[in-house]
């Protein structure tokens, strides 16, 4: 293999100079902030552009190596067309990274040294995934962690701080790993390089020792369960170029340890043909990697499913997305010399991730730029004022969910063919299982992102977000180059498969052929992807409906809950085993001394005596008679205790049996009353609707004093004829149904939210309590129709006048606030306003002797049952068509707000119907193939 390797200084001049040009960050962030920004920019750029000198280079001789001198040693550099894949996206997302950076750290602290820092993880990244030997990887790959701390510690933020140190001691804990992986692999005779080497006969043991050493060195960084702890605290607190750059890149550098691990350094040596034994140990560590793959991937989105921050939601998708390529690496371990499928899809993915999770990063950093909200429940309606941001996140979006065309459907395609080949091989069930699992994570991936595209960009607008703007230009150059990669690599695969993964696999001696006859658009591959999005969706709308996005797990459901149990068990043990060691050497220090003074006074008549009353046996059947009485003493109390203790927890577990059996059964009606009358969750419905009308009856009263407040300004002033008084009137109306309407609205909103984290009765009551508190805020609103009518009457525009006052009156009513003190205070009506909500609930239920004869009075009982929505926006329709009247406003007995609400409404319930009706026959025919599929 010699003579395909040629000798060139640019991989250690790739490493290096992105190294060196920190040297210089601070001496020109001192002169310009602007010309600092642009220098780490085109220093990434020049890196870019080594980087893609290396293909040409690579094509015509398939390896690059060099070596550098350092101190008694040297580093060596050997680049193959895998690690050029990696330096090319490294160096890639790394440019748009910094890019985008230039204006989202404008009004950061620290600059120079965020640019100083990156600029170091741009060459120490490129030195892990161009190392020819296992030194020159370790002492990059260390260098690499320890520089990625001033990234996440960067805002300094209490959090920021707990996360660095978090994030600190695990890379410590990685590297011990990843060190006695390395001197294990010297042990089991490894010459240093980063290929497979021959291993005696009777090392099965420390071979196992040497590779799960490695492998979890690695998934430190990778964020591999279970050492994935560190990833979901880290990435929400770094800045969002930082956070792009530790999912999209750094945490690729573990994968690509694994990938050496897995596929090069304990796989046999190249050669001609190979036998089934020569893969044996290569197989079994495939099929632990895969696994480990299946249950991070899994774990992972279910973990982004109940986040509310959406960086956080993103960083738990890191660990999920890292189990897709573990999987498609442990399927290619576990192939033996038929692993082009799953090296492919493994290391497309690693390409793949980098694209779309940079971009997601920096569309939802982009939001925060603008917003300064990071909550998805929050946020809403940005697509008419982000559209940029909001095209290149769907992009990002589609890509990882696999949509065809986009980049995310080819390597998850590669990683499931890998795994449905696995399966096949050996005809293990087991693995099917892991293709279903693999499926629903896919369905929990596309649900997830369902979630935060449909809530912060097509969702209704939770606040008034003023003069929110697109994102600067240099922020959406950097987000269009990564969704424009993503678009090519999911148009063109055959740039990578055939460019890339052929080569590479020819070159260790793998067979290839498979990739040429690969077909990505066919039938089965998009009934996958048709299945996958038929879960998600359903996932999507039950848990929205049931707020199952809002659930908490209890502490010991979370690793480091464990992990902090076990340090503070190990450092009790360490203090127990201190103190052992120091009554230890007390009672040896006190024989010691008893011994001294025994010696020195046995030549005494009563030492004599005392030594003989103390040998007989008289004295040690009394001993041994008071030990009993205690021991008999002791026991009794211990039993005592025992059935005391027993008994409060045998009670206790009744109690939560008790409990749980009747949530169970509650949970279960309500899921039968969803499937049969396609109306979901109806006690909020329930909730929803009484505010609804509650809220609105308070809108319309507001309204009605200001037409009052002007009825008397005008009866006052006779100089005004009839027109104008109408015409001011009628301003004078407009301008606070205007203001009445957004108070309704944001209230009703504030209730929606609320709904989805506390119980409805509670909400409910806090609601009573707090309706006479909402009557005072009628005045600012009546004050500020009055004042702007006349200038609205005279033509003026209004609207920067009236939206400072509508914000202003939102500012200082805070309903949200309300709402939460209420229900802090455990909020509970008095007997008057549970007298008034009972008169009212018995109003709407019961119908009117009009309506009973209309309806029938025989078929009421029916209709109330299977009809209830209908009579709901009958009640609906009724009430803001009658209690809306004002003296002057008789041909207007029905407002235009009223009409649209109420078709709102109408639809909502049509929408849930088909909907609910949709899913269930899209789920039962998904399953239904799913089976048939998993038949043939």
């Amino acid at each position: 293999m010699e003579a395909h390797v040629a000798y060139s200084p640019l991989p250690a001049l790739l490493v290096l100079f992105p190294i060196a040009a920190t040297i210089l960050i601070y001496p020109l962030g001192r002169r310009s902030e602007a010309l600092r920004d642009w220098f780490a920019t085109a220093v990434a750029g020049l890196t870019f552009a080594g980087a893609v000198w290396l293909i040409p280079i690579i094509a015509h001789s398939h390896r690059v190596a060099c070596t550098v001198p350092l101190l008694i040693g040297h580093l060596t550099f050997l680049v193959d067309p895998f690690g050029m894949l990696f330096g090319l996206f490294t160096s890639f997302v790394w440019l748009l990274s910094t890019l985008y950076a230039g204006d989202y750290i404008r009004h950061e602290h620290k600059r120079n040294r965020y640019h100083t820092y990156s600029l170091a993880l741009l060459g120490s990244n490129l030195g892990v995934v161009f190392a020819g030997d296992l030194i020159t990887l370790y002492l990059f790959f260390e260098a690499l962690g320890l520089l990625a701390y001033w990234v996440v510690v960067h805002a300094e933020t209490s959090e920021a701080k707990a996360a660095s140190i978090k994030y600190m001691w695990m890379t410590v804990i990685g590297g011990f790993l990843l060190v006695g992986g390395i001197f294990l692999t010297y042990g089991l005779g490894s010459s240093g390089l980063v290929a497979p080497f021959e291993i005696g006969e009777g090392a099965e043991s420390l071979r196992w020792i040497a590779v799960s050493l490695l492998v979890l060195g690695f998934g430190v960084k990778a964020g591999m369960l279970p050492v994935h702890t560190w990833l979901p605290d880290a990435h929400p607190v770094a800045p969002t170029p930082g956070s792009a750059l530790l999912s999209g890149v750094m945490i690729k550098a573990g994968a690509y340890g694994i990938f050496r691990v897995v596929c090069a350094l304990f796989r046999p040596p190249i050669a001609e043909h190979y036998t089934e034994e020569m893969w044996h140990f290569t197989s079994e560590l495939g099929y632990a990697v895969l696994w480990v793959g299946i249950a991070t991937m899994f774990v992972g989105v279910v973990m982004a499913l109940l986040q509310e921050n959406a960086k956080r939601m993103l960083a738990y998708h890191s660990v999920s997305q890292m189990g897709f390529i573990l999987t498609g690496l442990g399927a290619a371990g576990y192939l033996g010399p038929h692993a082009a499928m799953g090296v492919a899809g493994g290391l497309y993915h690693i390409l793949n991730h980098a694209l779309f999770k940079a971009c997601l990063f920096l569309g939802v950093g982009a939001v925060f730029f603008r917003t300064g909200e990071l909550n998805m429940y929050k946020l809403g309606g940005l697509w008419r004022k982000m559209p940029m941001t909001f095209l290149f996140t769907l992009i990002a979006a589609l890509g990882i969910t696999g949509v065809p065309l986009f980049n995310g459907f080819v390597s998850k395609c590669l990683i499931h063919h890998a795994l449905v080949e696995a399966a096949e091989l050996h005809e293990l069930q087991a693995l099917r299982v892991a293709e279903i699992v693999y499926i629903i994570t896919c369905g929990g991936t596309a649900c997830s992102f369902m979630k935060l595209i449909g809530f912060v960009f097509l969702g209704k607008a939770k606040q008034s977000y003023g003069k929110v703007k697109d994102a600067p230009p240099r922020m959406l150059v950097a987000m269009g180059g990564l969704a424009a990669a993503m678009a090519v690599f999911g148009m063109a695969p055959q740039l990578v498969l055939q460019g890339v993964m052929v080569p590479g696999l020819h070159a260790w001696g793998l067979h290839s052929a498979i990739l040429d006859e690969f077909r990505l658009i066919t039938a089965e591959n998009l009934e996958s992807v048709a299945i996958a999005f038929a879960i998600g969706a359903t996932i999507f709308v039950v848990g929205v409906r049931f707020g199952l996005f809002h659930t908490h797990f209890p502490a010991w459901f979370s690793i480091d809950y464990w992990y902090e149990r076990g340090a503070y068990g190990g450092l009790a043990a360490c203090l127990e085993v201190g103190r052992l060691y120091q009554w230890w050497t007390r009672a040896v220090s006190a024989v010691l001394r008893a011994g001294r003074l025994w010696s020195a006074s046995l030549a005494t008549g009563r030492r004599r005596e005392r030594l003989v009353w103390w040998f007989s046996l008289g004295h040690w059947y009394e001993s041994g008679a008071t030990a009993l009485m205690a021991l008999a003493r002791a026991i009794g109390a211990a039993y005592q205790r025992w059935l005391a203790g027993g008994s409060v927890r045998l009670r206790a577990l009744r109690g939560s049996y008790t409990t749980a059996v009747r949530r169970t059964r509650r949970r279960w009606r309500r899921i039968r009353v969803t499937l049969v009358t396609g109306a979901p969750a109806l006690s909020r419905r329930g909730v929803i609707d009484r505010a609804y009308v509650a809220f609105d009856q308070e809108r319309q009263a507001t309204v009605r004093e200001a037409v009052n407040a002007a009825l008397q300004v005008t009866r006052g002033d006779s100089h005004s004829d009839d027109e104008n008084r109408q015409a001011y009137l009628d301003a004078v109306r407009q301008i606070a149904d205007y203001m009445a309407m957004r108070l309704f609205k944001e209230r009703l909103a504030v209730i929606g939210d609320a709904v989805q984290q506390h119980p409805s009765e509670r909400i409910e009551a806090a609601v009573e309590v707090g309706l006479p508190a909402l009557a005072r805020y009628r005045k600012p609103v009546v004050a500020s129709a009055l004042e702007l009518a006349v200038p609205r009457q005279q033509g003026h525009t209004i609207v920067t006048r009236l939206s400072h006052a509508m914000n202003e009156l939102l500012r200082q009513e805070r309903y949200d606030m309300q709402l939460h003190e209420l229900l802090a205070a455990n909020a509970t009506p008095d007997a008057g306003l549970v007298a008034a909500r009972a008169r009212r609930g018995m109003r709407n239920v019961v119908p009117r002797l009009e309506r009973a004869r209309d309806l029938g009075t025989e078929r009421l009982t029916a209709l109330e049952r299977w009809g209830k929505w209908f009579v709901d926006v009958l009640r609906v329709i009724i009430e803001a068509a009658t209690e809306e009247r004002v003296p002057w406003m008789i041909e207007e007995r029905v407002s235009r707000e009223s009409i649209v609400a109420t078709r709102g409404v109408m639809l909502r319930y049509g929408r849930d119907i088909s909907l609910n009706v949709a899913v269930i026959i899209a789920v039962f025919l998904a399953l239904l193939l799913a089976i048939l599929a998993t038949l043939r």
